[in-house]
């Protein structure tokens, strides 16, 4: 956003454990990762969408429409985001790059 670069190190070994939590855990957090995109100030279209690849994932449809539920929620309470509108228009841009990026990949104009 600032100019600044991303590089990647690849000598760098990450082990990532997820927890396996029961199905009210898978919940909860989809319903977490639904409010932290809205307070990050993520485009709704891009959330559905991201939701939508989702469904295919067990709980299948349950863990979409809990994300997407943990998106609208805090947006029906007006929640004030955690963000500045800068940094939201910078991920908006970003967001609609990667959906230009993905529909030129399958053909889709």
């Amino acid at each position: 956003m600032k100019g600044w670069e991303v590089e990647a190190f690849e000598e760098f070994n990450v082990c990532h454990h997820k927890h396996s939590g029961a199905l009210r855990g898978i919940i909860k957090e989809s319903i977490r990762e639904g409010k932290m995109f809205y307070m990050l100030g993520s485009h709704p279209l891009f959330e559905i969408m991201k939701s939508t690849k989702k469904i295919v994932e067990k709980p299948y449809l349950l863990y979409a429409f809990t994300r997407i539920f943990g998106y609208v929620w805090p947006y029906c309470k007006r929640q004030k985001r955690q963000v500045s509108d800068e940094f939201v228009r910078f991920l908006r841009k970003e967001q609609f790059d990667q959906l230009k990026a993905v529909s030129m990949k399958k053909g889709v104009k």
